[in-house]
């Protein structure tokens, strides 16, 4: 069992960073292999809309971002971090998502106005935490970025259980160390997407 996290704030250490890291260590303790990518360490150019990716299956830039598609591809829990800037992702991130969107997935338009995504990602059951972070103490406003973390979560997950873990009023950086409700939750949580038997919780 592999556990993938992925921290989408250009901050380490910061409250983002530290709940990521709180659920990949349930995840280790129950027995998961884990992983932590920080965007921070990820060096990648903006996508061109090319549309190569549609038909090679592969994108035209050369970064490093195959190297994180590969982890994606291996993992079978996936923990999503992300900071809300401005109701929404923060531009390093959604920037990321462009260029993951475009060779991990097919868009199938089937008329009538019907259109099917399908993932391109090795058929497997993924289970998905997301989890974003906002300074307001507004629940509601870390929802567009949750629901857009989920998106790619569902894709991906094959029927894979899924949870998010809105994080309002942390304003100040690491201030999530002092909150033991929302570690818990990420804790609880990450235990959860390194299981893989349904029964088990």
């Amino acid at each position: 069992m592999k556990v993938l996290g992925l921290v989408g704030s250009p901050r380490k250490g910061g409250n983002t960073h530290l709940l990521v890291q709180e659920a990949l260590a349930a995840a280790e303790e129950v027995g998961a292999k884990i992983e932590l990518v920080h965007i921070a360490d990820l060096d990648f150019q903006f996508c061109q809309s090319c549309f190569q990716c549609r038909e090679l299956g592969a994108c035209v830039l050369n970064d490093n971002l195959e190297d994180l598609l590969e982890k994606i591809e291996d993992a079978d829990g996936l923990i999503l971090g992300t900071p809300v800037y401005g109701h929404h992702l923060p531009g390093q991130l959604k920037a990321l998502f462009d260029r993951l969107n475009s060779v991990s997935m097919l868009v199938c338009p089937k008329g009538n106005g019907i259109t099917e995504i399908i993932s391109r990602l090795p058929k497997k059951r993924r289970n998905g935490l997301s989890i974003a972070v906002c300074g307001a103490p507004i629940e509601e406003m870390a929802n567009p970025s949750l629901t857009f973390l989920e998106g790619f979560l569902a894709i991906h997950g094959n029927g894979g259980i899924l949870k998010r873990l809105p994080a309002p009023g942390l304003s100040a950086i690491g201030e999530v160390k002092n909150n033991e409700e929302l570690l818990g939750k990420a804790r609880e949580y990450g235990a959860l997407v390194a299981c893989l038997d349904e029964n088990s919780y």
